[in-house]
């Protein structure tokens, strides 16, 4: 039992969870919408207006989407397989999302950024590299690599977004631990890997 052990505990291990913004790659951070529109009316400069100014449109092609087949080749095998990519319209033209997956399931999640209604104080919330693509194809408009970054260490990043990270930041501040990683490499970025289980 832990709480009859008088000497100080190390909790080791991959938890498999990206706790803190700096621990996953910066295109795929979390951005909530309504912080993004928040900072418009402040009036931010750039990328900030652009996604005031075109996320009616977005949204408007988003609550299109639909997963359709899609048949892909191995260029070096030449193995076909059957997949699924998401679809939109915009303006009346049929635009595709992502890159092929195997299920529909799959294709449809990255797309899926509506919450539920009081779910939290953001609603939408999307990862950077979605809103990147999406401002691109859906509105016609292109960041530079200074302005996505910009966006992915702005205050429109949310986090503890699921229990499991709420749990551990929650047991890290409670109990005084220490992320011995972080504590030895502040600055480090993306070292955080995860994959489809």
């Amino acid at each position: 039992c832990i709480e009859r052990i008088l000497e100080h505990v190390i909790l080791v291990g991959d938890l498999n969870i990206a706790h803190k913004p700096h621990d996953r790659f910066w295109k795929w951070r979390p951005v909530c919408i309504e912080r993004i529109l928040e900072l418009a009316s402040q009036g931010e400069p750039g990328w900030v207006m652009d996604v005031q100014k075109h996320w009616p449109k977005v949204e408007r092609a988003l609550k299109t989407r639909e997963a359709v087949p899609r048949r892909t080749t191995n260029v070096a095998t030449k193995t076909v397989f059957e997949k699924f990519q998401v679809r939109v319209t915009n303006n009346g033209k049929q635009l595709f999302l992502g890159k092929a997956e195997a299920t529909k399931e799959e294709a449809l999640a990255y797309y899926d950024i509506f919450g539920e209604e009081g779910e939290s104080p953001c609603e939408v919330v999307i990862s950077v590299d979605i809103l990147i693509e999406l401002m691109h194809k859906v509105a016609g408009v292109g960041w530079s690599m200074a302005e996505e970054r910009a966006l992915a260490e702005s205050d429109a990043v949310v986090w503890n977004t699921s229990k499991a990270t709420m749990w551990l930041n929650k047991m890290i501040d409670n109990d005084g631990m220490v992320d011995a990683f972080r504590k030895f490499y502040p600055t480090a970025e993306a070292r955080f890997t995860v994959w489809h289980q």
